[in-house]
């Protein structure tokens, strides 16, 4: 398979970034999760397309996303191609809301109570 990839180079480092966090969303993974492999800032700068990843980055992130690096290219020509629609997906905001739940269950156990 031939990945048409984006030309525009800001818009190609926004599309990795939001595949990157779109997948680490998905993990329900946090930012701190990737640590070993990327500081929570300059996880932040990749993900928001402010600052793009090596390659050396790229195979370290998606080792630790359990993703292949053409894998994460394919997600970013996806997202490429419908900008508005990565964030939108289900799963995304199903892992999302079960990190919370993990995190804070109780939490918002008591504030469902008052």
């Amino acid at each position: 398979m031939t990945v048409q990839w984006v030309a525009d180079e800001q818009r190609r480092r926004q599309a990795m970034g939001r595949a990157i966090q779109a997948i680490r969303m998905e993990r329900g993974l946090s930012r701190d999760d990737l640590r070993s492999v990327i500081s929570n800032s300059h996880l932040g700068n990749v993900e928001s397309g402010v600052r793009e990843a090596s390659g050396i980055m790229l195979a370290d992130i998606a080792r630790k996303l359990n993703v292949t690096v053409p894998q994460l290219f394919e997600r970013a020509e996806q997202i490429a191609a419908d900008p508005f629609n990565w964030y939108t997906r289900e799963e995304v905001f199903k892992a999302a809301l079960k990190r919370v739940t993990e995190q804070h269950g109780e939490a918002l156990r008591r504030l469902a109570d008052m």
